[in-house]
């Protein structure tokens, strides 16, 4: 028998030098413009999963950054998940 013993476990990820949509907009007023040019770019990239047959479940400021291009590009795929044609997914709302 062979066993092997992890001690460490090392995540790698993309370097985020541009920062996320919530601390821009904490500082930032969107003009019309922009608005419209980062509601196109998100449309788009939900388009895509959709076509990839992800469902993104936590859309939120904080998890789309600034790509050096000044695209947004999501992050945080945890709550993501793969449906196939006809498949639901279940959700759970707490109430508080």
């Amino acid at each position: 028998m062979y066993y092997k013993i992890i001690k460490h476990i090392y995540i790698i990820t993309e370097l985020i030098v541009c920062g996320d949509f919530f601390d821009y907009l904490t500082i930032h007023t969107l003009s019309e413009m922009d608005a419209m040019f980062y509601t196109v770019n998100i449309i788009l990239i939900l388009e895509y999963l959709y076509n990839q047959d992800i469902v993104y479940r936590d859309l939120k400021p904080e998890n789309m950054v600034f790509m050096e291009n000044g695209y947004i590009k999501l992050i945080d795929f945890g709550f993501a998940k793969c449906l196939k044609s006809g498949e639901k997914t279940k959700n759970h709302i707490r109430n508080s």
